[in-house]
């Protein structure tokens, strides 16, 4: 059996490292991802009002915290006996938008400051395959994933009133 680790995963939000496991023939026998930090975000959630869960989750992530905000609300709406076809189709379709306009904000990052360096440079080093390179020699491209940001940020703004962060 072969044991293949990368170790550190890079180009994610957190630090990880994956494990695979091959059997005699070489074929894929067990892969494990391995998250390298405790969170423990519930402990600090223990004995809180319900009602604060929506206001306090949203913080534990600058990425992707209208999906926590959405997430809290959701658990809550359950914890009261309601789903998604209970609610009033406005505040739904609230939700909707606000969670698109955050995908904007979040994949624009995640696409062109974690993954564009290895797409747009791909022959070069761990110096220069970075978003700072790619800053440099594109900066338009830039440009362009800070406006698809603000697009993003501003439709959350102005469905939720005001950035979570």
């Amino acid at each position: 059996m072969v044991k293949l680790t990368m170790e550190p995963v890079t180009r994610i939000e957190g630090h990880a490292k994956i494990t695979v496991h091959l059997d005699d023939a070489g074929n894929v026998e067990e892969t494990r991802l391995h998250v390298m930090e405790f969170r423990g975000f519930e402990k600090f959630l223990q004995g809180r009002p319900v009602e604060e869960l929506a206001r306090i989750v949203p913080r534990i992530c600058g990425i992707c915290d209208v999906q926590h905000h959405l997430a809290a609300a959701k658990a809550v709406d359950q914890i009261f006996g309601y789903d998604d076809y209970d609610i009033l189709p406005a505040a739904y379709r609230m939700r909707e938008i606000m969670n698109w306009g955050s995908y904007m904000h979040s994949h624009a990052l995640h696409f062109y400051f974690l993954a564009a360096p290895d797409l747009i440079i791909p022959n070069g080093t761990r110096k220069t395959r970075n978003v700072f390179q790619v800053i440099k020699d594109m900066p338009e491209v830039a440009l362009q994933a800070i406006n698809i940001r603000r697009n993003g940020l501003e439709i959350v703004r102005k469905i939720g009133g005001r950035p979570i962060h």
